[in-house]
Parts: C-alpha cells; structure tokens; sequence
C-alpha cells in the first residue's frame, strides 16, 4: 500500500476510536479480549479502508503490513521504508504515524498488551512519545543504528514496549548521547543470547538506571560527547564492575578488561 497520513478528521476519528477502545478494556477491568468487542473491531476495520479520512504522504512510498520476529527487525524495516525521507519530516508527525498503527492494529494489539493510548498515538510528551510502538522502533534504528538499538528491541514482540525502553529513553541526558547507548550494549547486552541481560534495566546498583544517573553526573564534570567509550569506562566507579561480575558479563574495549 501507498503511505498516507492521516488529515485533520481522520486525526479526529482514529484518536476517539483509541479512547473508545481504551474506555471500553477499562469496564471490563482491563480484559482486552471482552472490552475489544466486535463493534470495535469493525470500527478499526472500516477506519484502515477509509480514504477520505487521508491524504498521500508528500513522498511515495510503499509499506507492506506482515509479522516480524522482534520489534528490532519492524525497526529496521521502518528505517529502510523512510530511508530517503528527513528526519524533520518524520519525527513529532503524528498524523503519519498514528495511521501507521492503525495498519499495524491486528499485529500491536493483541490479549497481551494494555489498551494505553500512547502505545497506539504518537502523543508530543517527551516521556509518552518514546512508549509508542511503531514511532520508536524507526527512532532508534534512525539514531543509533542497527547494532547500537538491539538492546532495546531484540527480545521484543511487536506488542511489548519493553522496561529497557521505558527507562533509557524517558532519560534526555542518555537518550540524545549515541555512544551511551552503545555502552549500555558493552556493559549490559548479552551478544550469545542476542538480548539484554536479564534485570538489567531495573533499580540494582551498577544497572541501567544507576549507570543513567551516573551519567548525568559525569557530564557536568566531563564532555562525554568527545571522549572515547574506553575513557568514558575508565570514569566508572567500581560498582559497576562489580555489578559485572555478578551478571558475568567480561567488559573488554581496545584490549583492556575493565574489573
């Protein structure tokens, strides 16, 4: 199919059809499968065949909607798809990519996940933007790169948002820094397991949000930004390593092993 976005009354139908899906799980205490009635069902059907509710996107491109393995493999499909296009021109444009998630519905909203709007509206918070389920798989393979995005997405159904997510890219001090986000796969990203380490993401000492406060501290004493990922390791207090060895995860940069 030929991209589109959404105009100003599609913008309008397809945000109340989220609020309705929303209200409706909420009645029946959060259970997707009796609050996504039929009605709703044939709501989302119609809406993803209705034209007059679009306009072409201004560049000519072809999406195809179809399963992926992970969420990283959506990414990196989404980046191929906006390849050619500015990044200006996709980034904050929700009418775009709330039509997107409408085309993705069936295979983003399933039993397992919640009816949260953010999940499936590219909502302008700095917090609930980076929790949207196709936005963010094409933002992290746009700015990190292939390699430098698994942590976040490998392990990830399309359905799952994900704790990794949530906690790194709610942080600005680490979600603009392309080199943190290449850390945190030195330190935290098991490269056999293709996946994030397990616990990682969570509140221990040496963990991702310990090593995100960290580095807020280091750069008002350090200009991270120019400094190397061997140097920036070497300003690592102790307890991350010793967080190392107790995940067992060996960090080795330009022939150093950091202990």
């Amino acid at each position: 199919m030929i991209v589109c976005e959404f105009n100003d009354d599609g913008y309008k139908a397809y945000k109340s059809l989220i609020t309705d899906i929303q209200d409706e799980v909420a009645k029946n205490d959060g259970d997707v499968i009796k609050g996504y009635n039929k009605d709703l069902k044939n709501r989302v059907k119609e809406l993803q065949k209705n034209k007059i509710l679009t306009r072409n996107f201004e560049y000519q491109i072809s999406l195809d909607v179809k399963q992926f393995q992970n969420r990283h493999e959506l990414g990196i499909y989404l980046h191929e798809v906006f390849q050619k296009v500015p990044t200006f021109k996709l980034v904050n444009n929700y009418k775009l990519w709330d039509w997107i998630s409408l085309q993705y519905f069936d295979l983003i909203f399933t039993e397992k996940g919640t009816a949260s709007d953010w999940r499936f509206r590219l909502i302008d918070d700095h917090k609930l933007k980076f929790r949207n389920l196709m936005y963010v798989p094409w933002w992290l393979l746009r700015h990190y790169g292939k390699e430098d995005s698994r942590i976040f997405l490998t392990r990830l159904n399309l359905d799952t948002a994900g704790d990794w997510n949530e906690q790194f890219m709610k942080k600005n001090h680490v979600r603009n820094y392309k080199k943190i986000a290449h850390i945190c796969h030195i330190l935290f990203y098991d490269e056999e397991e293709k996946r994030d380490i397990p616990g990682t993401s969570k509140g221990n000492i040496g963990a991702l949000q310990d090593f995100c406060d960290e580095v807020k501290y280091l750069n008002l004493i350090y200009d991270l930004f120019e400094m190397s990922n061997k140097e920036i390791l070497e300003k690592l207090p102790k307890r991350f390593f010793n967080y190392m060895k107790k995940i067992g995860k060996e960090v080795k940069v330009d022939g150093k092993i950091f202990s």
